[in-house]
């Protein structure tokens, strides 16, 4: 959205020198694997350091299908995409919606969006960091169990499995013939 909205002013202004400049900027970091402003044929008009301009991107390229293969109202912003290498990405389309702004250079009028801006990044980190906070929260979630199931233990060994071992020994001398044993008042409970 900071990168639509970077590139819309400066466009808006006719700075397109600028709006280049933002996208070398932008791609030099490394965060994206793809980084293009299309215009509503798929025609790519502005790329880090101009590489692709003048591509013509199709739908039918299997890497798009899983959105184009929806209905237009169903394709979601942006979904994973394996690409041919068997990296992952998180591929982003972004509409760069008409204004009334945009009237002096456009003649087009309605809702249609002017351009879209693709975006492919990397998902290798996101997925690491992911992966590290599973296994962490995992660890947290096995220790809270052993130490649940310690204190349980131990709860249960003296609050009942002593009392029923006393009780039973007592039973075991009774039988044996000693009347005289006693036990001691505890808690009034079932035990």
């Amino acid at each position: 959205v900071v990168i639509e909205e970077s590139l819309r002013h400066e466009i808006l202004e006719s700075h397109f020198e600028s709006a280049q400049s933002l996208l070398d900027a932008i791609g030099e970091t490394g965060q994206f694997h793809v980084l293009y402003l299309l215009d509503t044929e798929g025609n790519v008009i502005f790329a880090p350091n101009g590489e692709g301009v003048g591509q013509e991107l199709s739908n039918d390229d299997p890497d798009c299908q899983p959105c184009h293969r929806l209905e237009e109202e169903e394709r979601p912003g942006s979904v994973v995409v394996t690409l041919d290498s068997g990296e992952r990405v998180l591929r982003s389309m972004v509409p760069m919606e008409n204004s009334p702004e945009c009237a002096e250079c456009h003649q087009t009028e309605g809702e249609e969006p002017l351009a879209l801006l693709l975006t492919d990044t990397p998902m290798a980190e996101l997925e690491a960091a992911l992966q590290a906070d599973f296994w962490e929260n995992l660890l947290w979630l096995a220790s809270a169990v052993i130490v649940t199931v310690v204190v349980v233990n131990l709860a249960l060994n003296q609050l009942v499995l002593k009392r029923i071992k006393l009780l039973g020994q007592a039973l075991a001398g009774f039988g044996r013939g000693r009347h005289d044993l006693r036990l001691s008042g505890g808690d009034p409970d079932e035990i």
